[in-house]
């Protein structure tokens, strides 16, 4: 396949009415700071067919995230492609995305650093694995004494969770403070919530 590379008016792109892609307010955040700290790194990847002109394949997010930060013009790459190829590309560039090594992960980088970057505590699995969806929660092995049920409203606010577990995992003693719960009421002693 060829393609062209230029420059164009973000405001001259049209976002496909199909694209499937979806992003927490928590992944936009951090995709903003990206593209603030780097800039556009990775083209949008736009429709040249003249029936198809200026319509985005590739990159939604990162073209609304360049409109949120007020940056006029954007890298894009053009092809040339009739609908049904459009769709597919759209498909196969949201798809086509490796996974994360983790022992990699944890033997190269910091945890600290991989969360202020923009990865959150789930994607690392700090602390806890949740079970996927139509799972049964695994029993701990350990009796426990007490249970505790928290219920997250959407995913940003579980994602928020599990930062902060993190971030207490990572700035507290383990010798002092061996248990996450035993963490956690550090932390509240440290820090009072005033009402």
């Amino acid at each position: 396949m060829e393609y062209d590379q230029l420059t164009l008016s973000a405001k001259d792109l049209k976002p496909a009415n199909y694209n499937p892609r979806q992003i927490s307010a928590t992944d936009f955040d951090a995709l903003k700071d990206s593209i603030s700290k780097f800039g556009m790194a990775e083209p949008i990847v736009v429709n040249s067919n003249p029936e198809r002109e200026g319509i985005v394949i590739g990159g939604h997010q990162r073209l609304r995230a360049c409109m949120d930060l007020g940056i006029k013009e954007v890298p894009c790459f053009l092809v040339n492609l009739e609908e049904k190829d459009e769709r597919e590309l759209n498909i196969r560039l949201n798809r086509n995305h490796g996974e994360f090594d983790f022992d990699a992960l944890a033997n190269h980088f910091d945890a600290g650093d991989l969360l202020d970057w923009g990865m959150s505590a789930r994607e690392l699995e700090l602390d806890v694995v949740l079970p996927e969806d139509g799972e049964e929660e695994k029993k701990p092995k350990k009796e426990k004494k007490f249970e505790y049920k928290i219920t997250f409203n959407n995913g940003d606010e579980l994602d928020k969770w599990y930062d902060f577990i993190a971030e207490l995992k990572i700035s507290s003693n383990d010798e002092e403070y061996p248990t996450i719960s035993q963490k956690i009421i550090n932390y509240i002693k440290e820090h009072p919530i005033q009402i």
